[in-house]
């Protein structure tokens, strides 16, 4: 899926588009079909495709352009999330091809003390740094607050019920923004509270 959006950006005339918006899949959670984007057996693979796509989306972006990069965080070892039991079942409980414990391990001589059981793993952030690298610029870390988030069945750790929403552009000055109009439509803050919805399809 990576190659594909690669791909398909490739074919893309350089500078041609004024607005990206995405949301990745999370890393081994949801599965929506034979994408194998977020099924990848190490995160850092994980990371690295997103960055592959994000340098494609770079060329294509125009200068006066924004992305909007929407990536959710996940716990190493439980494939993403506690599995809710009873009246809490997630009925997108069918995304989940398979739970199973993944062990640490490391792929040199030390072990990767990040790759810990039950460790949330910075995936949003450490891609957001090698983006920055790249030369992207971050002009906003958006709080998305979901009021209504679904409990979870861990009971050693709050409930999650925030993803990030970064804003990246090209320059740090130029690209468009309008301000009065974000007031009035309510979103000149970094912290917008939307409910998430049921679906069927992503």
């Amino acid at each position: 899926v990576a190659g594909d959006a690669i791909t398909a950006m490739n074919a893309l005339p350089a500078d041609c588009l004024n607005l990206i918006i995405t949301s990745p899949p999370y890393f081994l959670c949801r599965q929506y079909g034979t994408e194998t984007l977020g099924r990848e057996e190490h995160p850092d693979d994980y990371i690295d495709n997103l960055y592959q796509i994000t340098k494609a989306m770079y060329r294509v972006l125009s200068p006066t352009g924004s992305l909007y990069l929407n990536i959710g965080d996940v716990y190493y070892g439980t494939k993403g999330f506690h599995r809710n039991k009873g009246a809490w079942t997630r009925a997108t409980d069918r995304h989940y091809i398979s739970h199973n414990i993944i062990p640490p391990y490391g792929r040199g001589p030390m072990p990767e003390r990040w790759l810990q059981y039950k460790q949330l793993l910075g995936l949003p952030e450490r891609l957001m740094i090698k983006m920055q690298d790249y030369g992207w610029f971050l002009r906003s870390k958006i709080i998305w607050e979901k009021p209504n988030a679904m409990p979870v069945y861990a009971t050693d750790r709050r409930c999650p019920c925030w993803e990030y929403i970064f804003h990246f552009t090209k320059s740090p000055a130029g690209y468009y923004f309008d301000l009065p109009l974000a007031k009035e439509l309510g979103a000149d803050r970094d912290v917008i509270r939307v409910n998430i919805e049921p679906f069927k399809n992503h």
